[in-house]
Order: C-alpha cells, then structure tokens, then sequence
C-alpha cells in the first residue's frame, strides 16, 4: 500500500468516527490535530450519553420503566469513550512534554555554546566544574 493512499486511509478513519475502538497504537500513529478533533468529538459524544443517562435515571426515579439492557449498553459505551479520552490526553500530554524537553535541551545547549565562545576558556572550565560538581552532589 503506497504512503499517500495509507494516509488518506488514516484521514478518512479520523473523520471522526467515534464509534471505532481506537487502539493506543492507532491513537499515537495520529498528528496532534487528528488527536484533539477525535477528542473534542469524542467528549461531545460522551456529554450526549451522560445526557441521555440521567434522563433515564430520572426516569427510573419517577417510576416509568427503563429499558435496561440499553441502560447497560450506555453506561458501558460511555466508560469506554472516556478511557479513549484519557489515553488521547495523556498521549497528547507526553507528547507536549516531550516538545518542552526537546526546546529546553536546545535552549541549554545553546548557552552552552555561546557562553563558550563569550567567556575566556579558564573561566568557561571553572563554571563547567561547578556545573559538573552540583550535578554530581545530586
């Protein structure tokens, strides 16, 4: 299967079809953007059925008869979408985490360098030891 047709494949299973069992492999192979759509739609769908829940409590309540084969069904649904949005957000959190790291070791390495060329080299060499030394204090 060629590249271009696999990703039309996977834009066209992100057209959002929150009814699909996402698995977290499928779930990583996503850009951020397919992953916060899927999971702006997925938290509608999640509001709906909560929705549609406590109507059928109150229902139940107030003594008419729930069906509660659906009853099951629903609140089955609804814990599993919600285990799809945690895994979304924690994978997009990772992956925020993961860009922050990466900027923050570039920032660092970068001062490195020009402190390296700003500094005469004794001076560079003694910050770099008490550098080295608090690191190694830890």
């Amino acid at each position: 299967m060629r590249l271009d047709d696999m990703a039309a494949r996977r834009h066209a299973a992100v057209t959002l079809d929150v009814g699909y069992r996402w698995s977290r492999g499928e779930l990583a192979d996503l850009v951020d953007e397919e992953l916060e759509q899927l999971l702006d739609a997925l938290q509608r769908v999640c509001e709906t059925i909560e929705e549609q829940v406590t109507e059928a409590q109150f229902q139940h309540f107030d003594g008419e008869t729930v069906d509660n084969a659906w009853f099951a069904r629903a609140r089955h649904a609804l814990k599993a979408k919600r285990r799809i949005c945690n895994t979304i957000q924690s994978l997009l959190g990772v992956r925020r985490k993961e860009r922050q790291e990466a900027a923050r070791r570039t920032v660092e390495n970068e001062f490195v360098q020009q402190a390296r060329l700003a500094l005469p080299p004794e001076q560079f060499q003694q910050l770099l030891a008490r550098a080295e030394a608090v690191v190694a204090a830890r």
